[in-house]
């Protein structure tokens, strides 16, 4: 069971991955027009990219957030980001994509924010992040 859950650690991000370098690989190549999806509401672009083989609810609220700039998309999806919220708000259990959405919610056009400040406050503790020297 632990080797299990160890290999599924590695699969499930190099899927992400590889499904996130498929859509550069399309957009890069004129099969995927991501100037189109930036002129219709945030929840056409998400179906639209879900349309597209391969590409499911986190990939298109990933891409909708970080390529297209839409701040309101919180990917609820996504399990790091669940944990971070627990942690965060000292919640008994990860919260499921549902109850993501509901907790987020309240942020409203600005889930996105909370989003990248979750992702790199996690950054920030696994010391990832190198301090800035200001200039002089």
């Amino acid at each position: 069971m632990a080797m299990h859950d160890a290999m599924r650690g590695v699969v499930e991000p190099l899927r992400k991955s590889e499904t996130i370098l498929h859509l550069a690989g399309a957009a890069t190549e004129g099969r995927l027009d991501l100037e189109s999806l930036r002129g219709v509401d945030t929840g056409t672009a998400v179906a639209n990219l879900m349309d597209l083989p391969g590409i499911g609810r986190w990939t298109a609220h990933y891409v909708a957030l970080r390529g297209l700039g839409r701040l309101e998309v919180f990917p609820v999806d996504d399990v790091g980001a669940q944990n971070k919220l627990q942690d965060v708000l000292g919640l008994e259990q990860r919260p499921g994509s549902e109850e993501t959405r509901r907790i987020v919610d309240r942020w409203g056009a600005y889930q996105g924010f909370l989003y990248f400040h979750l992702l790199l406050d996690g950054l920030e503790r696994r010391g990832m992040l190198d301090p800035v020297e200001p200039s002089t």
